[in-house]
């Protein structure tokens, strides 16, 4: 079930304001617009709100001060905060406080409206980063019938783009895939990420170099191998959110 429905959309460009709340009412939502992070405050005080689709780059107080001002108001509101400028420092501000995701102008329509959706579902939103794509899909069918979100990367930097523009709970990561670079990733993911429950995949039995130093410095929650055994997978990961 998508709660999403109510979105206030802050920006000091009001042409860019009407077009996306008009594409944003077309496919069912109800919007609601400002043009600067204090009005955005006032409209949020009085409640109603479910998501928040906003610019960093405005004048008098920028899209980053006005989300850590709206934590404070609302803690579990998404944010979803946009930008057409390099501004590297103030999105990993926002992205390490929570933010639910980041995303570049000119924006991907599809996969805004995709990471707005899953800000409003239910069930916890779990990245497979494998190049495995057999597995993938079996984990991907697995999750989904027990009420998780799940999302696939077949590469790094589709996994850094994921959980730069969704708050995602929980990373499987293959640490030894090529395609993923092992502790490289796991080190990117994590200095925006750095609350998000990782379990890596070894066929080694946790015991290579860098999954036993990980474990060793208890930055993962758990490792597990190869094959995957889906029961005592989704023990840990039940174990896991619930703790």
């Amino acid at each position: 079930m998508n709660t999403c429905k109510n979105i206030l959309i802050v920006d000091d460009n009001m042409n860019f304001c009407e077009t996306i709340s008009e594409v944003l009412e077309m496919e069912g939502y109800k919007t609601e617009t400002v043009y600067d992070g204090r009005s955005a405050i006032d409209v949020i005080k009085n409640d109603g709100i479910n998501l928040v689709l906003m610019d960093i780059k405005m004048p008098v107080m920028d899209g980053v001060d006005t989300f850590l001002k709206i934590k404070d108001i609302s803690v579990d509101l998404p944010v979803i905060l946009m930008t057409a400028y390099a501004v590297e420092d103030r999105i990993q501000i926002a992205l390490r406080n929570g933010a639910f995701g980041v995303f570049k102008k000119p924006v991907d329509l599809e996969k805004l409206f995709n990471s707005i959706n899953r800000a409003g579902s239910d069930g916890a939103l779990i990245m497979i980063a494998d190049d495995d794509e057999e597995l993938s899909s079996h984990l991907l069918d697995e999750f989904e019938e027990k009420g998780y979100q799940g999302m696939v990367a077949e590469d790094a930097e589709t996994a850094f783009h994921i959980a730069s523009e969704n708050r995602v709970d929980i990373i499987i990561l293959d640490m030894k895939s090529q395609a993923f670079r092992g502790l490289e990733t796991y080190t990117a993911i994590r200095d925006i990420r750095p609350d998000v429950i990782v379990i890596i995949l070894s066929s080694l039995n946790g015991e290579d170099g860098e999954s036993a130093d990980l474990m060793k410095k208890s930055s993962v929650s758990a490792c597990l191998e190869k094959p995957v055994d889906m029961n005592q997978m989704l023990e840990v990961i039940n174990k896991l959110l619930d703790d």
